[in-house]
């Protein structure tokens, strides 16, 4: 999650999804999960989101809705953007205080890393990596069958941002 200080609101990337749990007997291991049971992932009505949350009351702001959860980190600019990307190869830029989508370009393999900013010699930039696999790949394709040939990679994309 981001937290912008002048509008004193976080951003949370979330997954909204249940699951049917059955308790069983299991031995922690180092390294692993433990949730003291076994489920199963329930994928009808299961979704993502990015909320905007007001930090003095909790109340939320905006909320953008995604097909998949959200599992990539979110940034918080100065300058009033939101941004993230989605499981769907989508790099994705909100207007921080009203959740506008304002920008989305598809990098081609599904986001779970942090964009970041910098500025070199006055000009500002975003950099976006893209990759798709690991733990949280293999954990969604088995509740997202459509998920288990989803195009992987490993590329850092880099944007300009206009000089005002």
């Amino acid at each position: 999650m981001a937290y912008h200080p002048e509008r004193r609101q976080v951003y949370i990337p979330a997954s909204d999804m249940c699951q049917r749990m059955t308790q069983v007997q299991m031995q922690p291991r180092r390294g692993m999960m433990y949730f003291g049971g076994e489920g199963r992932t329930l994928s009808e009505g299961a979704d993502g989101m990015l909320e905007a949350l007001d930090v003095q009351t909790g109340e939320i702001r905006w909320q953008y809705r995604s097909k998949y959860p959200m599992m990539a980190s979110v940034l918080a600019t100065g300058g009033g953007l939101v941004l993230t990307g989605d499981v769907e190869g989508n790099a994705l830029a909100f207007d921080a205080a009203n959740g506008e989508r304002l920008w989305t370009f598809n990098t081609g393999s599904g986001h779970r890393g942090s964009p970041i900013t910098y500025a070199v010699g006055g000009k500002q930039y975003i950099a976006v990596p893209s990759g798709w696999g690991g733990v949280a790949a293999g954990g969604l394709a088995r509740t997202f069958l459509e998920l288990a040939n989803a195009p992987r990679g490993s590329t850092l994309f880099v944007f300009g941002l206009p000089e005002e």
